[in-house]
């Protein structure tokens, strides 16, 4: 950025650079694909979440065995382990790739 009246950035282009530069890494067991890669194999560093690309999350809620995301336009995604419901879909199924939740 600079100071130079001649190249000052509106706050929307502020906005729209940082909303492109912002990505989503998992890392770790990933036994459910709570990790959001769309499997289950297991990342000893981080790895950017592909399915995430575009979506503008701006929130990460890691579970023990589940991940929530929130994306700027209010829609959440969940995957992982659901035996208890705890991705909010209206069954108790896993889930092992990221999932738009309806209810939002």
């Amino acid at each position: 950025r600079t100071n130079n009246p001649a190249h000052q950035e509106s706050q929307s282009d502020i906005d729209k650079e940082e909303e492109d530069d912002r990505k989503v890494f998992s890392f770790g067991q990933n036994s459910y694909g709570e990790l959001g890669h769309g499997d289950t194999t297991e990342r000893h560093s981080p790895e950017l979440v592909q399915f995430c690309r575009g979506l503008d999350i701006i929130q990460v809620c890691a579970g023990n065995e589940h991940t929530v995301l929130l994306s700027s336009s209010g829609s959440v995604f969940a995957c992982g382990y659901n035996d208890s419901g705890q991705c909010g879909i209206s069954s108790a199924t896993r889930i092992p790739m990221l999932r738009k939740i309806d209810a939002f």
